[in-house]
């Protein structure tokens, strides 16, 4: 299991680095918006902070060592996530099993993979991967993602929009 956790990790880094240096897969220039434009939140319902960030290439460089050089969304769609609280244990939280990614169609995309940055009961860092197509490539065609966090601190549902 960790050894398919570190061979993912390595191979959405990489598609990333590819996609910062020759444009988006459509033929156009990489995904340019700022990442503070990227970046969403919630209002911290249920005592836990939540911020997810939609991971450019700009972003990427933004983590700087935090995250391998490597990294790539080649074939993956990448959410960064930040979970804050002083009230609640985060650690017990699947994210991939709790988050989806819903395309305009309306249909849903489960994570495969966290890949974790910071791990601690009351902070939790990392990044979502979810199988298919890169935050480029998604962009270009969908021109708009919800990402969709289940049952987090008893919160139903939160979600969280982006428009390209």
């Amino acid at each position: 299991m960790a050894w398919t956790r570190t061979w993912l990790a390595l191979a959405v880094l990489a598609g990333v680095a590819a996609l910062g240096c020759s444009g988006a897969a459509s033929g156009g220039p990489a995904l340019a918006t700022p990442v503070a434009t990227l970046s969403r939140s919630d209002d911290g319902l249920g005592g836990v902070a939540v911020e997810a960030v939609w991971v450019s290439a700009e972003h990427l460089v933004e983590m700087g060592d935090t995250v391998p050089r490597a990294f790539s969304t080649g074939n993956y769609v990448l959410l960064h996530l930040k979970l804050d609280t002083h009230s609640v244990n985060l650690v017990g939280y699947d994210l991939p099993r709790l988050a989806a990614l819903e395309d305009t169609a309306g249909r849903s995309i489960a994570a495969a993979e966290w890949v974790s940055i910071k791990e601690d009961s009351h902070h939790r860092e990392g990044l979502l991967a979810l199988p298919g197509e890169s935050n480029e490539a998604w962009a270009v065609r969908q021109r708009e993602a919800h990402l969709r966090l289940h049952d987090i601190a008893g919160v139903p549902e939160r979600t969280f929009r982006w428009q390209f």
